[in-house]
């Protein structure tokens, strides 16, 4: 089968490509987890505020403080100027952050392997 990954904006309803933010937060800021499940014909929207608990000394991991809900995997992480940080997952029902650099990482990968 064939894989393909298609990121795209659409002018005619403002949608535009997510811009990933490479910084790390503060300990303390303040996120939102941004999340929408398509469950047969009826969506829902996840929206939950959360804060930064912990920030590596290398800036390079942070961890957030989120209340565990099913709704939220696979959901975006964004600061308040609305660029995405991270992407959230749980497991054991403990929020756990692919940071913005890992998913430009893996997209970047993707595109050269894919180019050969």
């Amino acid at each position: 089968y064939i894989r393909n990954v298609a990121l795209i904006s659409v002018p005619e309803i403002n949608l535009q490509v997510v811009k990933l933010n490479f910084n790390p937060p503060s300990l303390g800021q303040e996120l939102i987890i941004l999340a929408k499940s398509v469950n047969f014909g009826k969506d829902n929207l996840y929206v939950n505020k959360t804060l930064v608990s912990q920030v590596t000394a290398a800036n390079s991991i942070f961890k957030i403080s989120a209340q565990y809900d099913q709704g939220f995997y696979g959901a975006a992480l964004v600061d308040n100027n609305g660029d995405t940080l991270g992407m959230v997952d749980f497991r054991s029902q403990k929020p756990i952050v692919v940071s913005s650099r890992v998913i430009d990482d893996v997209l970047n990968g993707y595109l050269t392997k894919i180019k050969k």
